[in-house]
């Protein structure tokens, strides 16, 4: 295991008030086709050198059980039978979607007890049948990438503007790697342009390979950050490890705490509270806690809060501070901003919400600054009360630090001389 400077520890921080086997048959399918099972020890390789060397393709054995047949014949609403492309699909659901289990037959790539198969309408096999299918290994590598993330790097020295290794347990394969705000977390249609390079797509460039085990065809981040937040974020390199981590996000056992400047005041310091409001029809649920307030030429007040989802919906922290509590974070987009005027007026005796003010560069104040993940390949049947829980934290930006000591001493400047404070709050955000 190796880790960065950041704080790891093995005990969760949490709010208040939370306390496949592969197989590589002798087939036709092609002598490429190899399965990856461990990596030689460690060297002074490039990581995307080692992804480059993997084999390009590999083979994937299935053995046809009734309990795969009856869970695609759910899955697709088949009352009967189902299509072998569904049955694929549903016994690598990390490696196939659909279409890309139909092309494969089309090309000619599966094989069912040794007999090669043509064409995408044929019928699961019945139970005890084997089938093989021949599937893409590695993704293929972006031209310079390691050059490339030492650029974006280079650009500054802020640690919360840099992609960095904040975990990584490569024999495991996974990892805890920090995300830059102004960056998409993976594929999104939004990106476009040779320049605009997903956070996910300059993984290969940081981590390597697994050394045990079956390798994802490339580093998989296994969860959503905003594009204007930054923070840790937890990626997968191994297939085993993917499901894992995929799971227990689904369970709610991985926990994420952030911190938040927001306008207004939302209740004393050391005061805790839950927002519980649905978001787009959804249950949503996050824990607050107001760790400091100051004085704002603009806003009244400035708060700073930790903040801890419980769910994961889309902007949910963004959302809930802006229209449930009535204080839209600083520099939020302004159609959110906008949004909190009705909470605000409640809570401030039905004074209006004052105009958005650009604090600095414009930069989001929300940022994640630890995740905190059970071990995933821990033993079901350790002799513990409770799994062993990796936290990996990462500083918080200087940033709010300064936005929130300027807001305070512009305050004291208008009080003391009466006129307008000029100055810029947090101007390096």
């Amino acid at each position: 295991m190796e880790a960065a400077d950041e704080s790891v520890s093995h005990a969760s921080t949490l709010p208040p008030s939370l306390r496949s086997q592969q197989h590589c048959p002798d087939s036709k399918l092609g002598s490429d086709a190899e399965v990856h099972q461990s990596l030689s020890s460690p060297d002074s390789s490039e990581p995307v050198e080692k992804w480059a060397a993997l084999p390009a393709s590999r083979i994937e054995e299935i053995l046809v059980t009734e309990e795969l047949l009856s869970e695609a014949k759910l899955v697709f609403r088949r009352s009967n039978w189902a299509y072998l492309y569904q049955l694929l699909a549903i016994a690598l659901p990390q490696i196939l979607t659909m279409s890309a289990a139909r092309k494969a037959l089309r090309d000619g790539y599966v094989q069912v007890d040794g007999n090669k198969v043509v064409g995408d309408d044929d019928v699961a096999p019945p139970p005890g049948a084997v089938v093989a299918i021949r599937v893409i290994s590695v993704d293929p590598l972006l031209p310079g990438l390691a050059k490339r993330l030492d650029k974006f790097n280079a650009q500054t020295s802020r640690p919360e503007a840099q992609i960095r290794i904040l975990f990584d347990d490569c024999d495991a394969g996974w990892a805890v790697v920090h995300k830059p705000a102004g960056m998409h977390s993976n594929p999104n249609p939004c990106c476009y342009g040779k320049d605009a390079l997903t956070f996910e797509a300059y993984l290969p460039a940081l981590l390597s390979p697994p050394r045990f085990g079956m390798h994802c065809r490339s580093p998989k981040v296994c969860h959503r950050l905003d594009f204007r937040v930054s923070g840790p974020m937890v990626v997968a390199t191994s297939l085993a490890a993917e499901r894992s981590l995929t799971r227990a996000f689904e369970q709610r056992r991985i926990h994420k705490e952030y911190r938040a400047i927001v306008c207004g005041s939302v209740g004393e310091v050391g005061e805790s509270f839950v927002v519980s409001a649905p978001i787009d029809g959804l249950a949503a649920e996050t824990h607050v806690e107001v760790l400091r307030s100051v004085p704002c030429p603009f806003f009244g007040t400035l708060s700073e809060l930790k903040l801890w989802p419980v769910t994961g919906r889309r902007q949910q922290l963004r959302r809930h501070c802006a229209i449930e509590m009535g204080a839209p974070i600083v520099n939020e987009e302004p159609a959110l901003f906008k949004a909190a005027a009705p909470q605000w007026a409640k809570n401030h005796g039905g004074a209006a919400l004052p105009p958005a003010k650009k604090r600095g560069a414009g930069r989001l104040f929300l940022q994640a600054v630890e995740v905190s993940i059970p071990d995933p390949f821990e033993s079901k049947d350790a002799a513990v009360d409770a799994p062993r829980v990796v936290s990996v934290r990462t500083e918080v930006s200087k940033n709010f630090e300064e936005l929130m000591r300027n807001s305070a001493l512009c305050w004291a400047w208008e009080q003391e001389h009466g006129g307008v404070c000029k100055g810029e709050e947090g101007k390096k955000k």
